[in-house]
């Protein structure tokens, strides 16, 4: 058997087990629905910053997008 397919078969199982992992494990991440009141990230910074807190940043509303794909993944599997 070629290296390539196997490779790319590797791949792609990787791939999907990550995403399954994320849906398995989305609670983890935090609530998808909370909005900060002042409009301020829990660390003091404007909206979309990212920061250790949130690796993807937030939306316009503050919330995080991390836990948002991660909920997503889940309701999509």
């Amino acid at each position: 058997m070629a290296a390539w397919p196997r490779r790319t078969f590797i791949a792609g199982v990787a791939i999907l087990s990550a995403g399954v992992l994320l849906a398995v494990f989305a609670p983890i991440f935090g609530d998808p629905y909370a909005t900060p009141v002042d409009g301020l990230t829990p660390t003091g910074l404007p909206l979309g910053v990212l920061t250790s807190g949130h690796p993807l940043g937030t939306d316009s509303l503050g919330r995080d997008m991390l836990a948002r794909v991660a909920f997503g993944a889940r309701a999509s599997l």
